[in-house]
């Protein structure tokens, strides 16, 4: 996954993790590349998108997206709207700034994050399984443990999605070894599904938790 913020009307070539994600949000714009598979691919939106609802984002993808999937943390399951070629859409949502969504993707494609860099995202946790993303501005998030430390104790599962495998990787907090994997690198604008304890917006979420990660749907094709 690639990163590049730059400062406006400056384009600055750099390589992926860029320190100007934490300048002043008026003052950058810029894009995140996310490399998509054939099947289900975790997406997020770091970047203002410059489309309102996902049938605009298949739209923007070049039509490689049958399946949008989007996680309702307050039942604790997905919901997802697909594409038919006669009906066309099944139904309408919104995407919004550090949104995370899974899609089922017909071909390989680089799905982008395009736009103005807008403010923080704060996401409203449940108890439970939640999508979020790492901010643009936590750099020193470098590996999926310290990510999973910077929920203070609220989280003690991070899940990543591994396209490659059509899997997810857990790792998990144990209060006597510490973090699973200490070593696995993480990235701002990289997507996560995190267990949490209690409900919290965050940053500034405690408590302790462990879950067990759903199935999105993958059912049509285009």
């Amino acid at each position: 996954m690639k990163k590049v913020l730059l400062p406006l009307l400056m384009l600055v070539a750099i390589s992926s993790f860029l320190l100007a994600a934490e300048s002043t949000p008026s003052a950058v714009v810029g894009y995140v590349k996310y490399p998509c598979v054939e099947g289900l691919n975790l997406i997020a939106f770091p970047m203002a998108p410059g489309f309102a609802t996902a049938e605009d984002f298949s739209t923007a993808m070049g039509g490689n997206i049958s399946t949008v999937n989007k996680w309702l943390p307050d039942i604790q399951d997905w919901y997802a709207i697909d594409y038919d070629e006669v009906f066309g859409w099944s139904d309408v949502f919104t995407i919004s700034p550090g949104e995370v969504v899974y899609v089922n993707s017909n071909a390989i494609f680089d799905a982008y994050s395009m736009g103005p860099l807008p403010s923080d995202p704060s996401y409203n946790m449940y108890e439970g399984l939640n999508l979020v993303m790492v901010p643009l501005n936590r750099s020193d998030l470098a590996t999926i443990s310290a990510f999973g430390d910077a929920f203070t104790g609220n989280v003690t599962t991070v899940n990543q999605w591994l396209n490659d495998v059509q899997d997810w990787y857990a790792v998990d907090y144990d209060s006597v070894f510490g973090w699973s994997d200490t070593e696995t690198a993480t990235s701002i604008g990289a997507a996560f599904m995190v267990n949490a304890a209690t409900a919290a917006t965050w940053p500034s979420a405690k408590g302790i938790v462990s879950g067990k990660v759903h199935t999105p749907r993958t059912t049509r094709t285009k």
